[in-house]
């Protein structure tokens, strides 16, 4: 199927409905049987903390990580409405979904020195331009700085 897919709903189903244990395992099998295919780095010691205490500051910043891996993962699918709908929604549970717009390079051909023409793919289209274009208050967080 989609493991990625697979592996980002899993998660976000742990952290919506709290810890269970078969959800977690779950979790973790998808993980370590795509953990090449997969950004976000999971600790079986570590999952459970985070799940229970998402909503604590202290772990929000974690969550806040997982919306941008599970985006940089997902930016190639993001055609699927299933896909919009997943990173939505990890959005919301990490309280970014007002002030973050995420951009994900997909290709860049430079032209020269500084000049480039680059493909980006976004969460939210007008969003981005109210941004980046406008000069509007937000965020635009990328997340695939590693294209050449």
């Amino acid at each position: 199927m989609n493991p990625k897919f697979d592996f980002y709903s899993a998660l976000l189903n742990l952290f919506k409905n709290g810890y269970d244990e078969d959800l977690a395992k779950k979790v973790l099998v998808i993980y370590q049987e795509n953990s090449k295919k997969i950004s976000v780095a999971i600790a079986e010691d570590r999952l459970r903390q985070w799940v229970v205490d998402y909503t604590n500051e202290d772990y929000l910043e974690d969550v806040q990580a997982f919306v941008e891996f599970a985006f940089e993962d997902l930016a190639p699918q993001m055609r699927e409405e299933s896909v919009r709908h997943l990173i939505s929604e990890w959005k919301k549970i990490a309280k970014v979904e007002d002030d973050w717009t995420l951009a994900h390079v997909r290709k860049a051909l430079k032209l020269g020195d500084k000049a480039a023409v680059i493909t980006l793919v976004v969460d939210d289209l007008e969003k981005f331009k109210s941004v980046a274009l406008n000069g509007m208050s937000g965020s635009v967080i990328l997340v695939n700085d590693k294209v050449k």
